[in-house]
């Protein structure tokens, strides 16, 4: 009860914390005592965060990358893609030149198979020099 009594009297501090500044963890991997506590810094917080974000799928249609669509075709696949969508009942967006386009709604404009990581917007086709954006931490 004294542990309580003690934080409750704390300020609550808003904003970013400064790379420097530490936070009281419990049931922490290597904390001390039954509890697991310990102090863990916060640019150690930042780096697992930041490390945790995957970069966008961009693709170029006729680039020449691998994985970068192809014009005249409707479908493209590329392994980078597989999975995405998990928690969200395999539903995800994307942006084909600028235009926001999704898989579900009412007005599903393309469908994405989540084993293949394949991408069809048939029937419509890309179109030579198009850009693709997907955010692959959706």
């Amino acid at each position: 009860m004294a542990c309580t009594q003690e934080l409750n009297g704390l300020p609550v501090i808003n904003g970013c914390p400064g790379s420097d500044e530490i936070f009281f963890v419990a049931n922490a991997i290597g904390g001390s005592g039954a509890g697991g506590y310990g102090w863990r810094k916060w640019s150690d917080i930042k780096n697992c965060i930041v490390g945790t974000v995957v970069p966008p799928y961009i693709g170029v249609v006729d680039r020449g990358n691998p994985g970068d669509p192809v014009s005249g075709t409707g479908i493209f696949q590329d392994n980078s893609l597989i999975g995405l969508g998990a928690t969200n009942n395999g539903d995800i967006q994307m942006v084909i030149d600028e235009v926001l386009m999704s898989t579900f709604g009412l007005n599903a404009s393309f469908v994405y198979d989540p084993i293949l990581g394949e991408v069809d917007i048939s029937p419509n086709t890309f179109q030579p020099g198009s850009g693709v954006f997907i955010d692959r931490n959706q």
